[in-house]
């Protein structure tokens, strides 16, 4: 995945001797575009990003504003491992506790149990494990939207340096 647009949180704008009237004029005039509610990044970068890189950013954003680490699964660790997806989604993350909690500001929350999940770390965010990750797409999605997943994940992906599953 190319360098994505580094993110400006509304929170750090005093460290860019930002005010709140700033972020919103730069807005406004397209030099910034506000991709989650109190992040910000460059606006033509975000403009020429496909739509699968937008998710990426809308996932890092989503981590960015947590107030503890999240997990990421389905669709969006997908879209961290570089398994192809079809069709527009919500932000994804797990939550282990089955109290209710609510999905909201664009993050759909599912719940497992904390036993048998394995978490890794991939470039800075923590996700279900590719073989998790691709099984929960089968199991939540239609037929016709997981066959992409669990047939990419049938071939090495060398650019990422993976090997094939099983």
């Amino acid at each position: 995945m190319p360098d994505l647009p580094l993110l400006l949180l509304s929170r750090d704008r005093h460290f860019h001797g930002l005010t709140p009237d700033d972020l919103s004029r730069r807005v406004r005039s397209g030099g910034l575009a506000r991709i989650r509610h109190g992040v910000y990044t460059d606006g033509p970068g975000w403009r020429k990003l496909k739509p699968w890189e937008r998710y990426r950013l809308l996932i890092q954003a989503a981590a960015e504003t947590f107030e503890k680490p999240a997990v990421f699964c389905r669709h969006s660790s997908a879209c961290v491992w570089g398994i192809p997806t079809i069709g527009h989604h919500p932000v994804q993350a797990l939550t282990f506790k089955n109290d209710g909690g609510r999905s909201r500001a664009g993050v759909s929350r599912h719940f497992a149990p904390r036993d048998g999940v394995r978490v890794v770390e991939r470039e800075g965010l923590l996700v279900t494990d590719r073989a998790r990750t691709v099984l929960d797409l089968a199991a939540f999605v239609p037929f016709t939207e997981a066959v992409a997943p669990m047939d990419h994940v049938l071939r090495p992906d060398k650019g990422r340096r993976l090997p094939a599953m099983t």
